[in-house]
């Protein structure tokens, strides 16, 4: 546990220099941090470990995604980018699960999907289609871990009124609201 405590320190304090927010981060004395996992070790000091006693190994475990059980609302033409971070050793691969069943990896990106190399999934001009679950699957050979999330896109009012009709055209006024961000 304490290999992982000290993966997850670093990533916290890796982010805050790539994120380039203000931060900071406490290291508490090591009295004062008490072991979760393995169970055996459970509630055990970590200044009271054995060096023979800390996993060399660890099953992925997600350390940063977005808020379980809550549906996201866009606009169609908007983007959004949902994080998924994983720690593990080794180090744990991920990979997104799209709601029509395709599998997006480091290697399958495209125009409208992208995943970064923090395993955050990017997503660009969304469409009414791109609504759905999407799941973030962190492994590596010692286990694997999953996480859902939804997005629903909600569609443009449009309202069309015609103002004269002809044998050969119509002409019509619309009436749109879409908000444009940058």
């Amino acid at each position: 546990m304490f290999v992982s405590l000290f993966f997850l320190l670093f990533f916290l304090l890796f982010q805050c220099l790539i994120d380039q927010q203000n931060c900071s981060l406490h290291l508490p004395n090591s009295d004062e941090i008490l072991c979760s996992e393995p169970l055996v070790l459970n509630e055990t000091r970590i200044s009271h470990l054995n060096q023979s006693e800390i996993p060399v190994e660890c099953p992925p475990k997600l350390v940063s995604v977005n808020e379980p059980n809550v549906t996201i609302h866009k606009k169609i033409g908007d983007r959004h980018q949902f994080q998924c971070r994983a720690l593990g050793i080794p180090t744990p691969k991920i990979h997104w699960i799209l709601p029509n069943g395709d599998i997006l990896n480091d290697t399958s990106n495209t125009v409208h999907f992208q995943l970064k190399t923090t395993g955050s999934l990017r997503m660009f001009h969304l469409k009414p289609r791109d609504s759905g679950v999407y799941q973030c699957v962190a492994e590596n050979v010692f286990g694997s871990v999953i996480s859902t999330m939804k997005l629903s896109i909600d569609n443009i009012d449009l309202h069309l009124f015609p103002i004269s009709v002809s044998s050969t055209y119509v002409t019509l006024v619309s009436e749109i609201l879409v908000e444009f961000c940058s």
